[in-house]
């Protein structure tokens, strides 16, 4: 069974509304499976719109000495 990938949003791994998935193929190699891969369409593209427009208004109310420590502890420790 190959690796099932799914949509990052809001903070979390969720399927496409659809729930359908798509094969990705290596074309050196068509028997060779890499992945199924969310057909997410406009309502997975709204939810990750609003999602993000949402994570900006916190974000930036955050002063920048304090975005950046976040990020560099981020970089150390990963997510």
């Amino acid at each position: 069974m190959s690796e099932k990938f799914l949509n990052h949003i809001d903070g979390q791994w969720v399927e496409p509304d659809s729930g359908e998935f798509f094969e990705n193929r290596s074309p050196a190699n068509h028997s060779d499976l890499i992945g199924l891969f969310p057909d997410s369409g406009a309502s997975d593209v709204d939810r990750a719109v609003r999602s993000a427009q949402e994570g900006f208004k916190l974000w930036s109310r955050v002063p920048a000495p304090e975005r950046g420590r976040c990020l560099r502890s981020c970089e150390r420790n990963g997510p």
